[in-house]
């Protein structure tokens, strides 16, 4: 008789010690997952903010692309020579290209942010089954190893000594939490990792990035209207250079026709000379000292008078030529006016309203 109820306590006490060591069990694996549910919480949220700041993002980029794209716009109604690709137009369409590269990283990131937000809120849904059910365990056990023959809650349950279909295995179960715990911090790590690749990578180094190109956009914008304001004017000088040439030589030019007038005037005199003189009667009308004069005057006037037209047609080139070299130079001098015009008024106008790192992470609306 005292061997039986020996071996009955002794069976009842290794089972009690059995059952609270499976209670610690349940227990720490019930904290552990409530840690991963506590964690899964957090990351939510944090993930959901970052969703919000790049959705910001998004609008905030509209006003960069805009100034990029009218800038691009603008500097299109250049006049030629000037119409070319310089390194502006060059850094410009290199900055349109990176918004737009930009746009659709984060469009992408937020379609991924989306799937990691569900994939997320599902693993801690099936973390809260899971914990639910543990603790429910832990409940049942815990008053399981509490129940002695003097429990007056103690009673009869038949069919109760038996092993369902459904049941799981030590090992299944070690093997479901293991699972379950590691695919959890699989995918928190996964959503860390998008998350700080999506604040970090994206959003601050493309706000950097945009930055440092808009910067470099403003330095080749500056830089190309100082050369063209240069090239103005060092051209406006060549116009009044070329504007006193045409002066003087119009000036010249007026002094050679009034000196062929004077030689014509000086031909009538002679010729009328020599006309009257061939009226002389008979052995009067002879070869004398003035006869021989008056065609040496009238034979060094011809010659002056040929070496004058030729000055004067000479002349009369070379303004031509300054002429075309005045409509040259104004066409050039209209062409970097124009492009100054594009590059300082315009440009530069739309590139102060560039917005500032701060304002592209904010994502203020324009």
């Amino acid at each position: 008789m005292d061997s039986i109820v020996q071996g009955s306590d002794k069976h009842q006490s290794q089972n009690t010690a059995r059952l609270e060591e499976r209670v610690k069990d349940v227990r720490d694996c019930k904290d552990e997952i409530e840690g991963l549910v506590r964690n899964f919480r957090e990351e939510i949220v944090l993930l959901t903010e970052t969703k919000i700041k790049l959705k910001f993002s998004l609008p905030a980029l509209k006003m960069p692309e805009s100034i990029a794209g009218e800038c691009i716009e603008r500097r299109t109604t250049r006049i030629e020579p000037d119409l070319v690709k310089d390194d502006v137009e060059v850094e410009l369409v290199k900055e349109l290209a990176m918004i737009k590269n930009v746009r659709h990283m984060c469009e992408e990131t937020l379609k991924e942010i989306d799937r990691q937000i569900q994939a997320n809120k599902s693993c801690k849904n099936q973390l809260e089954l899971t914990w639910s059910d543990k603790k429910e365990t832990c409940t049942l056990d815990s008053i399981n190893a509490s129940l002695r023959n003097s429990t007056p809650i103690i009673m009869y349950h038949l069919g109760a000594a038996r092993f369902p279909g459904n049941q799981s295995s030590s090992e299944s179960w070690a093997l479901y939490n293991a699972t379950l715990i590691n695919t959890a911090r699989d995918e928190l790590a996964k959503s860390q990792n998008l998350r700080k690749t999506a604040e970090e990578n994206i959003v601050e180094q493309a706000v950097r990035d945009l930055r440092k190109q808009a910067d470099k956009v403003q330095e080749c914008l500056l830089k190309r209207i100082d050369e063209a304001d240069s090239c103005r004017q060092m051209f406006e000088n060549e116009l009044q250079d070329v504007l006193r040439q045409i002066v003087d030589a119009e000036s010249l030019y007026d002094g050679l026709i009034r000196l062929q007038r004077q030689l014509e005037y000086n031909t009538k005199v002679v010729q009328t000379r020599l006309d009257n003189r061939l009226k002389r009667p008979r052995v009067e009308n002879c070869r004398d000292s003035p006869q021989y004069g008056l065609f040496e005057e009238i034979r060094y006037l011809n010659d002056s008078k040929s070496k004058l037209k030729k000055q004067i047609d000479d002349i009369d080139k070379t303004v031509s030529k300054l002429y075309e070299a005045r409509s040259n130079l104004e066409f050039v001098i209209a062409t970097k006016k124009k492009s100054l015009y594009i590059d300082q008024q315009r440009c530069m106008a739309y590139r102060e309203k560039y917005p500032d790192a701060a304002t592209l992470l904010s994502g203020t609306s324009f």
